[in-house]
């Protein structure tokens, strides 16, 4: 596809996530370069080559692909929003990605239908979630190696309290990883 062309489609949608299309072209994102600095704080190698991943609530897909290019086999991008699914599609076609995109929510994925995942994403997703340690549950049950959370907070702008200034200060964005493998 001509750059001009995908500049014109990406016009069409309303963006949450920056993503760089071509050389030049970038999703208008709500969310600027938070991604790419989300993908430097996992500390990901830069060869994942055949490691498998789930990216729940992925939207329009930006880690998902981010993976893919790192050389990531089996990807699955989860999201039950119609919107999402067809800006998702819209970059994959741009990228001629292999990524595969289900629509659905996290509570009907089941390890025995997908199996475990090395990679599990779950960022940004856990405040919209209704029975929060019911999800936590199959995140972990879907998780081979690493799952990467994502909780993000309201804090005020001026607090009384230093622990949630902290927090504030930090972006409001709590990450937690934890590995599948450790024993307790």
């Amino acid at each position: 596809m001509d750059s001009k062309v995908i500049q014109e489609e990406a016009r069409k949608f309303q963006w949450y996530q920056s993503i760089p299309l071509t050389d030049g072209v970038v999703t208008e994102g709500e969310t600027g370069e938070s991604e790419s600095k989300k993908i430097e704080l996992m500390g990901l190698p830069k060869d994942l080559t055949g490691k498998s991943v789930l990216d729940i609530g992925c939207n329009e897909g930006f880690y998902s692909f981010e993976f893919e290019k790192r050389g990531a086999t089996k990807i699955i991008a989860v999201d039950k929003s119609p919107r999402a699914k067809e800006k998702f599609e819209f970059v994959k076609s741009v990228f001629q990605s292999k990524v595969e995109f289900m629509s659905t929510d996290v509570l009907s994925l089941k390890r025995k239908n997908l199996g475990r995942f090395d990679y599990v994403l779950f960022l940004a997703v856990f405040h919209h979630l209704r029975f929060p340690m019911k999800v936590l549950d199959r995140v972990y049950d879907l998780t081979n190696d690493v799952a990467f959370l994502e909780f993000v907070e309201a804090v005020p702008l001026e607090h009384p309290e230093l622990s949630a200034l902290v927090r504030k200060m930090s972006k409001k964005v709590i990450y937690i990883c934890f590995r599948q493998k450790i024993s307790f």
